[in-house]
């Protein structure tokens, strides 16, 4: 008797027994139902089947543990690595073409070893370091460690390094496969004392010790400003995918920077951070070193030069900008100059020289020594 739709899919889903028993028919759709997701994963991938001379190893594929021997898994179709090991034995390693619809078998067989430390990284190439001495590139697998303890530290240019431990038992076989996260965007910027103010590109980010996020590659300027401390401008070019690091200990003791415009609109640039504007642009302490000074005006050709800042004092410069010309010149202010403070000094010597005489003017002459002789009239 035919069964409405509805009443089949009841049966179906809820009473597949019955179906067994009343319709034979049906039970044979139900086997089909049941299997049919793992016939399509079937025939989407492949099948590798692993045993080895050892059961119970431990059966990696891709570097990822899927169980232990003997086994058997759907793999997608491509290149896989198989790792098979154990305790006692030297890992087997082999690469293996995986094709839709077919079945792959391989047999391990499984050498008598001392044990084995092993380092698969990503990326490929990261230097692998052990107890700060000992370092190997990556791939690498490590057959002669005696027992004991280790600590490792992975790096590699433009990733962040990782570290870790370990402990060595002989006959045994460990196996690490590190990530290392890529460098690129990270930004970090200490200082001694910490508390500076920190500008990024002439853009105040924050204070020290700061961590940033997703800045963009290329070269990039950093002034690190703190009151009672020198100013400390540095240079990091971060286009190679590295990470920006600044970590530096701030002066107590700089020189002044002044820096004379023709124009109130005008801006003084570090190294292409600016500083300042207006008309006179004044940095109270800045650390010594060699810098690249840029005044710029709307309608005025720039003025650039190189400058020395030194360990104290301050140096003092005038941009003049008119028509096509610009250009920057180092100049002496009228306190330090020679002629002002020989002036100064003389008009003070002679101040001195009169108060001294005024002084000794009012105080009578000492009584003298010895027997005092009168004339009497």
């Amino acid at each position: 008797m035919a069964l409405p739709s509805s009443a089949a899919r009841t049966l179906l889903l809820g009473a597949p027994l019955l179906l067994c028993s009343a319709l034979p028919g049906a039970a044979m759709m139900v086997a089909t139902l049941s299997s049919s997701p793992a016939r399509a994963q079937e025939v989407e991938n492949g099948l590798l089947r692993v045993k080895a001379t050892v059961d119970g190893a431990q059966v990696y594929v891709d570097n990822k543990e899927i169980g232990v021997t003997p086994i058997t898994t759907y793999l997608p179709p491509g290149d896989h690595t198989v790792r098979v090991s154990a305790d006692n034995f030297d890992p087997f390693v082999r690469r293996v073409t995986v094709t839709t619809g077919r079945t792959v078998e391989l047999v391990a067989d499984l050498l008598p070893g001392a044990g084995t430390v092993e380092f698969i990284a990503e990326p490929a190439g990261a230097t692998l370091t052990l107890n700060d001495r000992e370092q190997y590139p990556t791939p690498v697998r490590l057959r002669d460690l005696q027992p004991g303890d280790y600590r490792w530290r992975l790096a590699a240019p433009a990733h962040e390094p990782q570290e870790g431990s370990f402990t060595f038992t002989r006959g045994k076989n460990l196996l690490f496969t590190p990530r290392l996260d890529s460098s690129a965007g990270r930004f970090s910027v200490a200082s001694r004392p910490e508390g500076a103010e920190v500008f990024l590109d002439g853009q105040l980010v924050g204070t020290t010790p700061l961590e940033l996020r997703d800045i963009p590659p290329g070269v990039h300027q950093v002034l690190l400003d703190m009151k009672g401390q020198a100013a400390v401008l540095r240079t990091v070019d971060t286009s190679d995918g590295s990470r920006g690091q600044v970590d530096v200990r701030l002066p107590d003791d700089g020189a002044a920077l002044v820096v004379k415009t023709p124009s109130a609109d005008a801006t003084v640039r570090l190294n292409g951070v600016k500083v300042g504007s207006g008309r006179k642009v004044r940095l109270p302490e800045l650390e010594r070193g060699r810098y690249t000074l840029e005044v710029t005006a709307p309608g005025r050709p720039t003025a650039e030069t190189r400058i020395e800042v030194p360990d104290g004092g301050g140096a003092w410069w005038k941009a003049r900008m008119t028509g096509r010309q610009a250009e920057l010149r180092e100049y002496t202010p009228l306190v330090r100059s020679w002629a002002f403070w020989a002036g100064t000094s003389a008009v003070a010597a002679g101040a001195t020289t009169g108060a001294i005489l005024a002084y000794n003017a009012g105080i009578p002459d000492p009584t003298p020594e010895g027997d005092i002789l009168v004339t009497l009239p």
